[in-house]
C-alpha cells in the first residue's frame, strides 16, 4: 500500500512538472506577464518601414499643405524604426530654401509627431571671407 502511493504522488507530480501546470504558488510568470508587470515590453513594430513611409509622407504633405499650400514630399528613404517609434525625415526644395519634415510614428502606425522646418539662407548675412 505504501508503494501504491508513493509512486501515485510521484506520478502526480511527474504529471503537474511535465504539464506545465500554472495553478502552483511557486510557478514563474510567462514572458508576456513579466513583461505586463515590469513594464518591459518594447513595442514592435506593425508596419513595414515603406508603409511606415508612405503613413509619414502623406503626414507631412498635409501639413506643407496647410503652411505652404504646395505637397512637395514624393519619394524618400524608408523610415528607420528607433527607439520604438519610426521616424522619417526628408528634405525637398520650395522657392529660395528647402522644407525639412521629421515625422514620428508610434510602432502601430498612429501619429506622434509632424515638424516641418522652413529652411530660408536668403536672410543670413554673409561672412567675408
Amino acid at each position: 500500500m505504501k508503494n501504491r502511493i508513493a509512486t501515485c504522488l510521484a506520478v502526480s507530480g511527474l504529471l503537474a512538472t511535465a504539464g506545465g501546470c500554472g495553478d502552483s504558488e511557486n510557478a514563474a510568470p510567462s514572458t508576456r506577464e513579466a513583461e505586463k508587470t515590469t513594464g518591459a515590453a518594447k513595442a514592435e513594430p506593425t508596419l513595414t518601414a515603406e508603409r511606415a513611409k508612405t503613413v509619414a509622407m502623406r503626414l507631412a504633405n498635409d501639413k506643407a499643405f496647410t503652411l505652404y499650400h504646395c505637397q512637395p514630399f514624393r519619394d524618400g528613404q524608408p523610415a528607420r524604426f528607433v527607439a520604438g517609434q519610426w521616424v522619417w525625415i526628408d528634405l525637398q526644395g520650395f522657392g529660395h530654401g528647402d522644407i525639412q519634415a521629421t515625422v514620428q510614428l508610434a510602432a502601430d502606425g498612429s501619429t506622434n509627431s509632424v515638424d516641418l522646418k522652413l529652411l530660408d539662407s536668403q536672410n543670413q548675412s554673409r561672412l567675408p571671407f
